[in-house]
């Protein structure tokens, strides 16, 4: 739980002809309103008290127990683990209960983040690119730091992924870039070790427009040419000179994520797609998708999550924290399982975490489920959910 300081009471004695200075300090627990302690005089003082602010998402992802939130006025927040520096604040260790902002990005404007498994990266509204996290991943120390080659670049950044232990950003002129490390071929590229940004190479993506992509656990994928065709490398994809992906039968593409060793790709008449290779098949019981989550553990199977244009939330995949939302808790579900969500409220988004998962509806409310040991689930306790019906209030001082 965090804590500010209120202020100063201070007193001035005369004491043996030498001056006495005494300080006394208010310490104020930070939910939901704070009290603060004014000096008027040698004697007098005065306390007031100032309510704290409800916020609204409006982006939210999830990792290996820890979360990510921004706000519409691009302020961005971060909870749960420390480990491996990836709440940003440039320590490692510990854990933080509740979302606090990010100090090292005050006066940045973040539009768009991605929260690997212990790797972080933000888009900010000048185009430049942070990253965070695991130091032993390329470029990456446990303070946010601009990317030098990014910022070199003529080509503005529109979009980031963060997965397996490495990057993506893609730019206005479709062009891919991967860096972090090389194993299986997750880059996309012929690389070996730890690799700096270069441009992603599988499936002649050097000569495609790419619209959007996604860094899995073992390997990515790109959405190119306007949706036409979607390219997927690494791991059972064809390794760094990856693979065209069939069985779409309803193109175009309309957006891809990729989870441990699984594809989902959802079309513009709104069918979703899945696949644990490059060969994707229907998924049955849902229809109208607009948008899919899965989840980028550091071991064992994905959660999945998708959405459609009435609100509604699908769930299915690994569930033993309580993740997906449906009120148990229980090894895997195996189909699409409607979630029930706070009366009235409309999915927007969700992140989907190692074993938690976060909920943004329409209306601007935030929810979590799953496992919470280290706070992900930004409820201030350390108490695990199983369900998205009670949202989470997240307050601010203004």
């Amino acid at each position: 739980m965090g804590s500010r300081e209120g202020g100063r009471s201070r007193r001035t004695l005369l004491a043996s002809g030498g001056l006495l200075v005494a300080l006394a300090t208010v310490m104020l627990v930070a939910v939901p309103s704070q009290a603060s302690l004014q000096d008027a005089g040698a004697v007098q003082a005065s306390v007031r008290s100032t309510d704290a602010v409800p916020i609204q998402f409006a982006g939210i992802d999830a990792g290996e127990s820890y979360s990510i939130g921004w706000t519409p006025d691009g302020a961005l927040y971060t909870w749960g683990t420390n480990a491996n520096g990836v709440l940003g604040d440039g320590s490692t260790g510990g854990s933080r209960l509740i979302p606090e902002r990010v100090v090292a990005l005050n006066g940045e404007v973040v539009i768009e983040a991605s929260a690997g498994i212990n790797t972080a990266i933000a888009l900010t509204q000048d185009g430049e690119v942070f990253t965070w996290g695991n130091s032993t991943v390329s470029g990456t120390t446990p303070t946010p730091t601009s990317h030098p080659f990014f910022a070199s670049l003529a080509d503005p950044v529109v979009g980031v992924s963060s997965g397996g232990f490495y990057y993506l950003a893609w730019t206005e002129s479709g062009a891919l870039y991967s860096w972090g490390d090389s194993g299986g071929g997750r880059l996309g590229r012929a690389a070996t070790g730890q690799s700096p940004p270069a441009r992603v190479t599988a499936q002649a993506m050097l000569t495609r427009n790419v619209e959007d992509a996604s860094a899995g656990r073992f390997g990515g994928a790109a959405r190119v040419d306007g949706g036409s065709t979607v390219i997927a490398w690494g791991n059972l994809l064809g390794a760094a000179s990856g693979s065209i992906v069939t069985g779409i039968t309803t193109p175009p593409a309309a957006g891809v994520t990729v989870g441990s060793n699984n594809t989902l790709v959802w079309t513009a008449s709104g069918d979703l797609f899945h696949g644990t290779t490059s060969a994707l098949s229907p998924v049955a019981g849902v229809t109208g998708v607009v948008g899919a989550a899965a989840s980028v553990p550091s071991a064992g199977i994905s959660s999945f999550y998708a959405w459609t244009s009435g609100g509604q939330l699908f769930a299915w995949g690994a569930n033993a924290g309580g993740q997906l939302g449906l009120g148990t808790n229980s090894t895997a579900v195996a189909d699409p399982t409607l979630v029930p969500l706070a009366p009235g409220s409309l999915t927007r988004e969700v992140g989907a975490g190692a074993g938690h998962a976060l909920y943004l509806g329409q209306e601007g409310t935030f929810a979590s489920a799953g496992s919470n040991g280290t706070g992900q689930l930004g409820t201030g306790n350390t108490t695990p959910r199983n369900a998205f019906g009670a949202t989470v209030p997240i307050y601010r001082w203004p």
